[in-house]
Order: structure tokens, then C-alpha cells, then sequence
């Protein structure tokens, strides 16, 4: 009774001081206000004397005080007033009421329910995660990071108390009464929400960060993961977990159980615990002793660099000053003075400290984002190899299944938001656990194939967009693309294990999903795209070490399919000429022949099943009821979740321009003709994807209604009579029909009024094919031979010591690939490689020649030797002039002429069109000079148009003030998008005159429009041949703007699928809150999160067809053209000349 009113006067005063203040005029607070902030004060021991309220714990008993209940129910309130500097969450975080008071109240014997629920409600809410906390926001004050640091400390005390057996027996048994003792219909929602409480509790456990000490334990000691993980094995709540996972019912509990599970794993490797019953090896503890002398020599480095630097920073008077003899200073007439000791003046290491190092910004400096993993003793190992090994063979493909559209759903909670990155983490450990322990493909191949490639590429390019959209919000995407990228990266391996050591049955299927990921071009340039778009400050560098394994690992199996004959042909996108006019008319008529036999089919299949469809609609009720005695048992299994409903069904036909609630009608008559045809799979499968369009409506029942009702619910709509549904449905079909039939006449006749569709659906449309085009190996090897590619490459190589063999292996195979496969050793002439190779030598230094190879770093020092042999080689040829080169990224023209000498690049090119002589030049020269000295030059022609007209061979405009360039000739002012001397000899009169009679002219052939009409005339007056883009342009020099005329593209037919996926996304969006909303448009927001990419007016047409009203877009102004002639040899210009 005490603490009721303190808790009205508790929310009150944790209001924002602009709240407390408003009403008075002059703004300054009354005597009542003062009070109260005295008061608010005084809140913090308010909070500990409730918490000391709650009781205390003796001898492993807790003895509760009378008003613990009410206690805990007040802290329940404080908590849900806390205010943004979380005073209450933190002062139960420091008095550890989780641990001290709420762990032992639920281990309590005997505890009355709503106690349980109380102290477990509580228990929930102080142990959510920090983010949670905060609102899903990051700190952006000192106070607010000195906050989430204290959360974080709270929560590991927290932590560290959950890991008691007791607590896990005590959660087991009131999950196990629920889920297995406990019949479906028997079932409360309150014990549903309990339940729910219990699984996110044990959620919210396992998400706490580690504890500090667990850096400093040994492999003897045991984690707190560790004990979290053990207790809960120990009191079997691992199993139950595995059996609610495996009940389809329970499906709303699958992706809590998901994130459980991956947090498990988190802190372990899957070789860990497969090689934990095989104990050490002696190349093992080999490894590990290297590993143990690998981190003993970083370390004395470090120590070493470290004491250094304290020297460093002594005053440099007590050091002395020293005189370099022979190396000049700024004034020539003086040697260099240093302030420092010199070891070795041949190295010039004295150089590099006088200059100011570059400083990247914060937001652009490379970052870590690894995972943190610890090797568990030799019992914690054992347990959770079993228990992956259970959760494998179980339930791992049923859970990965249930949870795939959940985990990747937007309109997740926050405490949720982490579930998509747990659902790759539990995908990349199952399946790299099941090939190290040589496992079948069928234990994971939920995961495998070709659907698993493609999700896991969605994904990504999903995250990659989101990062670059949102800046703030980037480093979150991008660790959720590296978890994608490393399921990607197990995916390739499995596949390779199962072509190397699967049963002939696995090989097939592996051989099928390789060649679909070699073939398409979307899986071959995926790497390189990454690369050459890699985000320093975004996407870490363990993103980038991911990407450098998964682009090894594909070139493995590019390299072996190409070289064993099975890839010559691959899929390559091609841009397609827009569709002009007349284009269908050329088609010729073998084509229109074929087109119609295509519309003639399917006109027959329509037609059949419109009788079949007729005959179902005209079922007696007498034979529906008959038929509901068949039907019943196999409705009740797939409602029971024993049969697989059907995946790609569609309630609604969007291309018919119906209402919503016909719509609705429309879809039951679906339901009954998939009873009555037999189909109760499908049936059942068009009922729920109806619930999920119309879920407020009631018509197809509900989300939580009793398996009774719902089959009473299916049987009444077997009997029901619906033939006035079905005498509509067919009138709207017919007119859809009609429609189709109208927009494909009016698209056969545009073909002879060259009219052209609308120019915004053809910037949206990706007007691309495919085409099968011969595979050569080492021109997509090339693609890797890129400045923006091979640098980090070399980045990553600069941490050779603390790469694992694996990650330095690749780095240098592909390395090797571009330097001697292609001979394009020129673009790896770069002193920052070379520094690399020089601390390679540099801790080989000493050893034997046996010592080197048997060293970790043998393959390293082996290419550097050979590259550094090509090098001198060509320093030999080239001399001093290549010391320059080094210092920069060459473009493919400058790393040719070091390979082929100066100016070798120029002559193997065999236009010789584009070959400037030295005539050609001195023409240049005397025509320039020539222009200089004129009196009166011709009005109109500057000294380019005076040039391009004189020369002897023929050259652009633009070439002539390039080359005038390079010479050091005056441009005078001429410009190179003037357009050529031809172009303004074109007859401008003339053009006028035609165009101003076109209206009034009588000549006028049939359909010709201004274009034409003034191309035909120019040429029967002897004018010349011109093109209908340059009349275009022409008139429009005159102040004469014609415009095509445009039409809508046609709309391409959606499958069923795609089009129930995009209403399901409408109705999502409209669920959306106003905050959402407002970020973006729906067609924006649609076209984003489809799984099957389409342009973007496609998406708005079929949103219109919705019902939805598109706002107009601005059309973007296009961009200018390329200068062909700039930046010559660049990578672009490369690229360009291959495609």
C-alpha cells in the first residue's frame, strides 16, 4: 500500500524536464515542480528498497518476504516507466536480482503459478540484450556508453547465475507439461504465453556477450558459455527442444528455438568438435605447437616494437645529432642532420619517419568483425558433438524449413532483429560439421542445391543494397553478409565433398547444382563484384578473408570442370536493341505461324478446363457430403501439419479486374474445386494462403482456431453451391481475355508506325537475354587482373603471419594465376608486395633451404622469389625508369609496354586509322600555324574545324584537340562537343522550309509522320542521305520539337506464385507503421523484398492492378556519354574491348 502512490509519483517524475515544466508561462518550475525533481532524486532508493523487499536465500533455501509479490509486480511497473538513462534496469543490474533473488524463487518447490510467472516475467525483462534495451538505437553520448557498458556488466553476472542445472530442470519440466503431456485442445493461451516467456528467456541467456575472464582461461577451464551450454545438455532441455522443432503445429516457437540453438554454437568450431573423440594427433600437436611459437615470437615483436616507441618519445636532445655523409639535405651545399640513431644507412628507414603519415577517417578505416570462438575442454566437446549430432540427424532440416520465411521477415521484433544473422550461423555449422564428419547430403539438403544458392545470393545482394542505402546502419548489414557469405562458402565445399565422396546419387546432384552455379553469370561474377565493391569502413575484414576463400573454393571448381571438359558453354546475359516498330513485321511469317499455334494451345488448354471446372460446379451436395467421408482423413493430416502443404499456390488472379470481396468469392471457389477434384492438399494450401490476403475478414477462418472448426469450415465450403461464383469468375475471365487479345492487336500494329514504347518502362525494364557463349578460363581469370581487385589482395597478404595457411594459400594462388597463367606479372610490380616479400625473406633470413621448405610460409617465399626474378629482369631491359612504375597501379597499358618495352602498346594495335604518324602530326602543326597567321579567318570555323578539314587522313574533331594537347597547341577555345564540319554543312533551310509545309502538304504518304516525311523530301532534292535521329536533332536546333509518339510496353504474365507473393508484400506494406511508410514508396518497398527480381514498372503495373495508386516519378536526366578517348588503357576501357 505504501509503495502504490511512490509509483504514481515514480512515473510521474520520470518524464522528460519539458513535460514536467509545460503549463507555466514564464517557464520556470512552481514549488510543487521543485518538489518533485527533489523526489526524482530520491527514485534510486525507492528501487532498493523494493528490491530489498523481495527476500533473501539461506542455505540454498529462499525464504520470500509477505510482499514479495508485490514487489516484484512494482519493479515489473518501474521498469516499464524507466526513462532513457535506464535507472531502474541498472540498480537491479548492480544489486544482481536475477541471480541473488528471481533464480532462486523459480527453483522454488511447490511455487504457485503466478509467482512462477511473475518471477519469470522479470527475470525475462532484465536479461534482455543491451540493444533491446536501448531501442534498437547506438549511444551517442559519453553518459550513454558509460550506461551500456554498465548493462553489459549486469548481464554477465546475470549470466553466470544461469548456469545452474536446477533452473534448466525447472524450465524443462514446465515446457515438457505443456508441449508433451498436454493435448492441443486442452491448452491455455496464458500457459502459451508462459511457455513463450521460457523459450525467450533461455533465448535472452545465451545471447549475453561473454565474459571478460574467458580471455584469460585455459583450454582446461570452462567458459560461462561453456556452463550455460552444459547445463542445459545436462537437464535435457536440448532434446525437448528437438522434439517441439519437430512438430509442424508448433511452428510458432521454431525460430525461438533456431536462435537457441545457433547461440549454443556460437562460441565453438565444427573441427573442434568433430576431432574431440580422436583425440591429438601428432601432427596436431605439431600444429598446435607451432601455433603456441608463432604467438610467443608475435609477442616478443610487439613488446619489442612497444619499447621502441617508449624510447622513441624522449626528447631527441638526448640522443644526439648525426651528419649522413653524401646524401644532401634541402640546400644542396649541406648533408642531411637526423636526431636519431641510424643501425643501417643503406636501408633509408630514417626517411620514412620525417614525413607525415596520411590518416584514414574513422568511418574508412578497416575493421575487425570475427567471430569469437574458444576450444572447450575434452567433456564440454564431447556433449556438443552429440548434441549436434542429434540436432542433425533430427530435426535440422524440418527447422531450417519452418523458420526460412520467418527468420527473414521484416515486421520481426527488436528482440528478434538478430534472427536471420542466426539462421545463416546455424546453417554454416551444420553443414560444415556434416562433411569434417562425413556425414550424408540428406542429413542437410534442406540447405543444398540450387534453391540453397540462390537464397543464400538473395540474401546478399539484399544486405550489400541496404548498406550502401543506409550509411548509418551499414557495419549492421554488413556482418549480416559476411554470416551470408560464409554459408555460401560452406555451400561450395559441401557440394565439392559431395563430387570428391558422396554415393552416385549425391554426385549427381552435386554435378547438377555446380553446373547451375558455373553456368549462370550471377554466380561467376559474384566475387569479383564484391571485391571491386568492398567498403572498408561497411563490410570487415573478415568479410573480406571470407570472400578471398569463396572465390578460391569456386575457382576450384571452375578450374576442374573447364579443364575435365564438362564446362565449354556457359549463360551470359546480353543487352537486347530496344523494340522498335516494325521489328514484329519483319519477324516474318514462319514465326507469326508459330506464335499462333502457341496461342492456339493455349486457347485448347483453357477451354479443357473450363469443362472440367463446369463439371465440378454442377456436384450434387448429396455426392459433395459423400465425398467428405474420403476426403476428411487426408484434410485432418495436412491440417495436422503429417502432409507437406503445397508451396506455390495463389488465392487470387490479379489480372482480373474484379473487386476485393469478388476476389474473396473467387478464392473459395478455388478451395471447392481442389475438394471436389480430389486435391485436399491443395485445398487446405489455398484456404491458408487465403487467411494470410484476407486475415481480418473471418471468411477462411482464423489463425488460432480448434482443428474441429476449421475442418467443419472446409467441409462447408465442399457442400456449399457456388455456381453464381462461378458464372462470374468465368465473365471476368472472358474479359480478361478480350483485354489480352486488344493489347496484343495493338501491339502487332505498332509495328509499322515505328512508335515506341514508354521511355520510363524501358529504363526500368532490363531488356536482357541469355545466351550460350563458349567458356575460356583464363579470360575470366583476367577479370581478377584488376587494380581494384589485386589490392586487396595484397591488403590481406600484409598479415601473413597471423593468416591461417588456408587464407595465405589462396592469396597466393590467385596471385600466381594473374602473374604467370596470364604472363601479367607487370600489374604485381608494386612496392607494397614487395615490402611484404621483403619481411617474408626477412624471417626466413638464417635458415636452411630443407628449413624453408618445411616452413608455413615456403609457397609464399617461393613466388616472391619468381616475381622478383621477373622484376630485376625487366629492370635490367627498362633501367631506372621502372623504379616510378613501381609506386603506382598500371593500367593494362602501362603494365603491357613494361612487359613489351615503351610504346609497343600503340603499335599492336592494328587500326591503323588510329595511329597518329609523325606526318600526320607535322600536318597538324603546319595547319595550326597556318590558322595562326590568317587575317581573316571564315566566320563559324575555329581552328579544329579548319584542321579536320585540311588534313590528308581522315579524323574526328575530338581526336585533333586530343592530339593538339599532347603537342602543346593552343585549343583557342574550340570545344570537342561542337560536332563535326559536317554536321553544320547539314542543309539547315531546306529542313525548315519542309518542315513548316508538313502540315499543310498534300504529298503526305500514309502514316508518315515529320521525320520521315522530311528524310524522304531531303532526299529527292539531292540534299544527301540523312538519318532520322540527325533530322530529329536538326529540327530541334530550328525551335521544331516533335515527339514520339509512346505506348505502354506490354505486361508480361506473372506466374502464380510471384503475383501471391506480391499481394501478400501489399498487405504487409499496409501493416506497416506511418514511420515506415514515410522512408519510402510501395513500389519501392515491393520491388526490394521480392525473391525473384523484376523491374520496377512491372512491379507498378501489377500494384495498380491491386488497387494501389502510383505516384508519377521524376524521370532521372541521363548521363553524359563516355569520352572515348579518356583515360586510355584503363580498366574500364579493358573490360569494354573484351565484352
Amino acid at each position: 500500500p505504501v509503495l502504490n502512490p511512490l509509483l504514481r509519483l515514480f512515473t510521474w517524475c520520470r518524464k522528460p524536464e519539458s513535460q514536467l515544466l509545460a503549463g507555466h508561462r514564464d517557464g520556470q518550475p512552481s514549488k510543487t515542480d521543485h518538489h518533485f525533481v527533489i523526489v526524482l532524486n530520491q527514485m534510486e532508493t525507492i528501487v532498493q528498497g523494493t528490491i530489498g523487499a523481495l527476500g533473501y536465500l539461506e542455505d540454498g533455501v529462499y525464504f520470500p518476504e509477505p510482499d514479495c509479490v508485490e514487489s516484484i509486480r512494482d519493479l515489473i511497473r518501474f521498469l516499464r516507466a524507466d526513462g532513457p538513462d535506464l535507472m531502474v534496469r541498472r540498480c537491479c543490474g548492480q544489486h544482481n536480482v536475477v541471480g541473488s533473488d528471481l533464480i532462486p524463487i523459480l527453483k522454488t518447490p511447490e511455487l504457485k503459478d503466478d509467482m512462477f510467472d511473475l518471477a519469470l516475467r522479470l527475470a525475462a525483462n532484465l536479461c534482455q540484450p543491451s540493444s533491446v534495451s536501448l531501442h534498437g538505437k547506438q549511444p551517442e553520448s559519453k553518459e550513454q556508453y558509460a550506461h551500456l557498458r554498465q548493462l553489459e556488466e549486469n548481464l554477465t553476472r546475470a549470466k553466470l547465475a544461469c548456469a545452474d542445472t536446477g533452473l534448466f530442470d525447472v524450465l524443462k519440466a514446465k515446457l515438457n507439461a505443456f508441449f508433451i503431456e498436454t493435448e492441443w485442445d486442452g491448452r491455455t493461451e496464458e500457459q502459451r504465453l508462459v511457455m513463450e516467456r521460457i523459450v525467450v528467456f533461455i533465448r535472452y541467456m545465451f545471447s549475453i556477450t561473454p565474459v571478460d575472464v574467458d580471455d584469460k582461461r585455459t583450454a582446461f577451464d570452462t567458459s560461462s558459455h561453456d556452463r550455460l551450454v552444459e547445463a542445459a545438455i545436462d537437464s535435457g532441455l536440448d532434446a525437448l527442444l528437438m522434439e517441439i522443432s519437430k512438430d509442424r503445429r508448433e511452428r510458432e516457437f521454431h525460430l525461438h528455438i533456431l536462435e537457441i540453438f545457433a547461440l549454443f554454437l556460437k562460441e565453438h568450431r565444427p573441427e573442434d568438435l568433430v576431432s574431440a573423440e580422436q583425440g591429438r594427433s601428432e601432427e596436431e600437436k605439431k600444429n598446435t605447437e607451432g601455433e603456441l611459437q608463432q604467438i610467443v615470437e608475435n609477442q616478443r615483436v610487439a613488446m619489442e616494437e612497444m619499447k621502441r616507441k617508449i624510447m622513441g618519445k624522449r626528447h631527441s636532445n638526448f640522443v644526439g645529432s648525426y651528419v649522413v655523409r653524401g646524401l644532401r639535405a634541402v640546400n644542396a651545399e649541406h648533408d642531411i642532420i637526423i636526431n636519431k640513431p641510424v643501425k643501417d644507412v643503406t636501408t633509408m628507414d630514417f626517411m620514412e619517419s620525417r614525413k607525415a603519415k596520411k590518416r584514414t577517417p574513422k568511418n574508412r578505416r578497416p575493421f575487425e568483425a570475427g567471430q569469437r570462438t574458444f576450444l572447450s575442454s575434452i567433456e564440454i566437446r564431447l556433449k556438443m558433438k552429440g548434441f549436434v549430432s542429434r540436432l542433425v540427424d533430427e530435426c535440422f532440416n524440418r527447422l531450417m524449413k519452418s523458420t526460412k520465411q520467418a527468420a527473414f521477415d521484416t515486421r520481426r521484433s527488436l528482440g528478434q532483429r538478430q534472427a536471420d544473422l542466426h539462421f545463416f550461423l546455424l546453417q554454416k555449422f551444420c553443414v560444415q560439421f556434416a562433411r569434417l564428419a562425413k556425414l550424408r547430403a540428406d542429413k542437410v539438403d534442406c540447405s543444398l542445391g540450387v534453391d540453397g544458392f540462390h537464397h543464400v545470393q538473395i540474401q546478399l545482394d539484399n544486405y550489400l543494397e541496404l548498406a550502401k542505402a543506409e550509411k548509418k546502419d551499414g557495419r549492421r548489414y554488413g556482418l549480416r553478409a559476411q554470416f551470408a557469405l560464409s554459408a555460401y562458402k560452406e555451400l561450395i565445399l559441401f557440394h565439392q565433398y559431395m563430387l570428391d565422396s558422396g554415393t552416385a546419387d549425391e554426385k549427381e546432384e552435386a554435378r547438377s547444382a555446380c553446373s547451375h552455379i558455373l553456368r549462370m553469370d550471377e554466380y561467376r561474377d559474384l566475387t569479383c563484384n564484391l571485391m571491386r565493391g568492398f567498403m572498408p569502413g561497411v563490410l570487415s575484414k573478415t568479410f573480406l578473408r571470407e570472400l578471398v576463400l569463396v572465390n578460391h573454393a569456386y575457382f576450384r571448381l571452375l578450374e576442374h570442370s573447364s579443364k575435365s571438359g564438362l564446362l565449354t558453354q556457359v549463360s551470359k546475359k546480353h543487352k537486347v536493341r530496344r523494340n522498335r516498330g516494325g521489328q514484329r513485321k519483319r519477324k516474318g511469317k514462319g514465326a507469326g505461324e508459330e506464335e499462333g499455334a502457341v496461342i492456339d494451345e493455349v486457347a485448347a488448354e483453357r477451354a479443357k478446363q473450363r469443362e472440367e471446372s463446369g463439371k465440378l460446379d454442377g456436384m450434387w451436395e448429396k455426392v459433395a457430403e459423400d465425398m467428405w467421408d474420403t476426403l476428411e482423413e487426408e484434410v485432418r493430416k495436412v491440417l495436422k501439419g503429417e502432409v507437406e502443404e503445397s508451396a506455390d499456390v495463389r488465392p487470387i488472379e490479379v489480372l482480373l479486374d474484379v473487386e476485393d470481396d469478388v476476389h474473396q468469392r473467387f478464392a473459395m471457389l478455388r478451395v471447392q474445386r481442389a475438394l471436389r477434384a480430389g486435391r485436399a492438399t491443395d485445398a487446405v494450401s489455398l484456404y491458408h494462403a487465403a487467411r494470410g490476403v484476407w486475415p481480418t475478414e473471418g471468411s477462411f477462418g482464423t489463425k488460432d482456431m480448434p482443428l474441429e472448426d476449421e475442418l467443419n469450415e472446409i467441409k462447408a465450403i465442399l457442400v456449399t453451391d457456388l455456381k453464381e461464383v462461378a458464372t462470374e469468375l468465368a465473365e471476368a475471365e472472358q474479359k480478361m481475355e478480350e483485354a489480352t487479345e486488344v493489347k496484343r492487336g495493338g501491339e502487332e500494329d505498332g509495328g509499322a508506325d515505328e512508335e515506341e514504347y514508354d521511355s520510363e518502362a524501358e529504363e526500368d525494364d532490363a531488356r536482357y537475354e541469355r545466351r550460350e557463349v563458349d567458356f575460356d578460363f583464363k579470360a575470366h581469370v583476367s577479370t581478377f587482373a584488376r587494380n581494384d581487385v589485386l589490392k586487396w589482395y595484397i591488403f590481406l597478404l600484409a598479415d601473413f603471419e597471423q593468416n591461417p595457411a588456408d587464407l595465405n594459400h589462396a592469396l597466393v594462388k590467385m596471385m600466381h594465376r594473374v602473374a604467370f597463367d596470364l604472363d601479367l606479372h607487370p600489374r604485381l610490380y608494386m612496392v607494397s608486395l614487395f615490402m611484404v616479400l621483403e619481411k617474408v625473406r626477412t624471417r626466413l633470413a638464417g635458415r636452411s633451404r630443407e628449413e624453408i621448405k618445411k616452413s608455413a610460409f615456403h609457397e609464399l617465399y617461393q613466388f616472391g622469389f619468381h616475381l622478383l626474378r621477373k622484376f630485376f629482369g625487366a629492370f635490367a631491359t627498362i633501367g631506372d625508369a621502372l623504379g616510378p612504375e613501381a609506386i603506382f597501379w598500371k593500367t593494362p597499358q602501362a603494365a603491357y609496354e613494361i612487359q613489351y618495352g615503351y610504346g609497343s602498346y600503340s603499335e599492336s594495335k592494328v587500326d591503323e586509322k588510329a595511329t597518329w604518324t609523325e606526318e600526320l602530326e607535322g600536318e597538324v602543326r603546319s595547319h595550326y600555324e597556318d590558322y595562326r597567321e590568317m587575317d581573316e579567318r571564315p566566320e563559324g570555323m575555329d581552328v579544329a574545324d579548319y584542321i579536320e578539314h585540311s588534313l590528308s587522313r581522315e579524323r574526328t574533331r575530338r581526336q585533333i584537340l586530343r592530339k593538339m594537347a599532347e603537342l602543346g597547341l593552343d585549343a583557342m577555345g574550340a570545344k570537342a562537343g561542337k560536332g563535326s564540319v559536317r554536321d553544320r554543312q547539314f542543309p539547315m533551310i531546306e529542313l525548315k522550309e519542309i518542315a513548316e509545309a508538313y502540315e499543310a502538304a498534300e504529298d503526305k504518304q500514309d502514316g508518315e509522320d515529320l521525320p520521315s516525311y522530311c528524310k524522304r523530301l531531303l532526299e529527292e532534292r539531292d540534299k544527301g542521305t540523312h538519318s532520322k535521329a540527325k533530322i530529329i536533332k536538326q529540327l530541334a536546333y530550328v525551335g521544331i520539337v516533335w515527339e514520339r509518339k509512346r505506348k505502354e510496353r506490354p505486361l508480361k504474365e506473372w506466374s502464380e506464385g510471384l503475383q501471391t507473393e506480391l499481394a501478400a508484400l501489399k498487405e504487409q506494406w499496409d501493416e506497416e507503421e506511418e514511420e515506415e511508410r514515410a522512408r519510402t514508396d510501395i513500389a519501392l518497398y515491393v520491388h526490394r523484398r521480392m525473391s525473384e527480381k523484376r523491374p520496377r514498372r512491372e512491379v507498378e503495373r501489377y500494384l495498380e492492378k491491386l488497387g494501389v495508386t502510383i505516384e508519377k516519378r521524376e524521370k532521372a536526366p541521363r548521363a553524359p556519354p563516355k569520352k572515348k578517348g579518356a583515360e586510355k588503357g584503363s580498366d574500364d576501357e579493358e573490360e569494354e574491348e573484351e565484352e
